[in-house]
């Protein structure tokens, strides 16, 4: 069974996520699915990916993503994909516009559900305006090394880095976070459950 079929979709909603002015191209062959040149505008901001989506059996999908988003708002972006089943960061605790080059695979159910364990990818990430509001790791550290400053709502006015996605663990590459609470280097890792594995450092100025 083989099927070419140009999409021109209005609007789309599914649960949480909205999307509207959809284009692009879908190919079947084999029962193998291929997404060509697809785009559509998604919270406040465009949205441009090319995908393949195999039959492993009559349940699970192998499915390869890549992805441009631009101009995005974060806080509808983990609203709309549901905190990405996780609650340690949510759409509560943040703001900013958000920029991003994508790759990744991935397993999928019949019930497009994402499983989590299977995910490997490379993203390049940039937030610009961005605020992280009442993130109980940050106030953690606050109160161990600075009682006296705010870190309850922290404005940083760019982000970027290369986050590497393996299952439950999103590795980042060291980074300079210059906010409005102070300036510093993070580098480690984050897991889905809450954990964390990161190292921290604190230029010796930030400490007057």
């Amino acid at each position: 069974c083989e099927l070419d079929l140009h999409i021109d979709v209005k609007n789309i909603e599914f649960e949480n996520f909205s999307a509207t002015a959809i284009l692009g191209n879908i190919t079947m062959a084999d029962n193998d699915w291929h997404i060509n040149k697809m785009q559509m505008k998604h919270a406040d901001g465009q949205v441009k990916f090319d995908a393949s989506l195999k039959n492993l059996d009559d349940t699970v999908s192998e499915v390869h993503l890549i992805s441009s988003m631009n101009v995005l708002n974060i806080q509808k972006v983990f609203t709309s994909f549901n905190n990405f089943n996780q609650t340690t960061i949510t759409d509560n605790n943040l703001e900013g516009i958000l920029f991003a080059d994508v790759a990744v695979d991935f397993k999928m159910d019949n019930k497009t559900t994402i499983k989590q364990q299977d995910i490997e990818g490379v993203v390049e990430l940039t937030i610009r305006d961005g605020a992280i509001k009442g993130f109980q790791p940050l106030g953690k550290l606050a109160k161990f090394i600075f009682p006296k400053r705010d870190f309850t709502d922290i404005k940083f006015s760019e982000l970027t880095n290369k986050f590497i996605v393996s299952g439950h663990e999103i590795y980042f590459e060291r980074m300079k976070i210059n906010s409005s609470v102070m300036e510093l280097y993070v580098e480690g890792s984050y897991f889905l459950d809450g954990r964390t594995d990161m190292f921290i450092q604190v230029p010796l100025a930030n400490l007057k």
